[in-house]
């Protein structure tokens, strides 16, 4: 760590570079999915998985975010979180589509 705080700073601005980089293809990916359904109908339209995968993505960030910085085997558990949260939040995504969309 260093004494003078550089490194949570450096922390700090990495996570909003990825929450941002996230966040903004979510919102682009969506308004395209939604666009594309407006146009062509529901049922013409394959799943939004680009949004699904980018949410995901983001929801990945915020749980390393949250764990903090570990060190050994918590940094494994933290990047396991990780996954298992971008795949859960992808896959209920998805889910809650073809749901909807039958």
């Amino acid at each position: 760590m260093d004494p003078t705080g550089g490194d949570t700073a450096l922390r700090k601005k990495t996570f909003a570079a990825l929450a941002g980089t996230y966040g903004i293809l979510f919102l682009l990916t969506t308004a395209w999915t939604a666009w594309q359904i407006a146009t062509h109908g529901a049922a013409n339209v394959s799943a939004p998985v680009f949004p699904a995968m980018a949410l995901g993505a983001l929801v990945g960030v915020v749980v390393i975010r949250i764990r903090g910085n570990r060190q050994g085997q918590a940094t494994l558990a933290t990047a396991l979180a990780a996954i298992v949260s971008f795949a859960a939040v992808a896959a209920a995504g998805l889910w809650g589509w073809f749901i909807v969309a039958g």
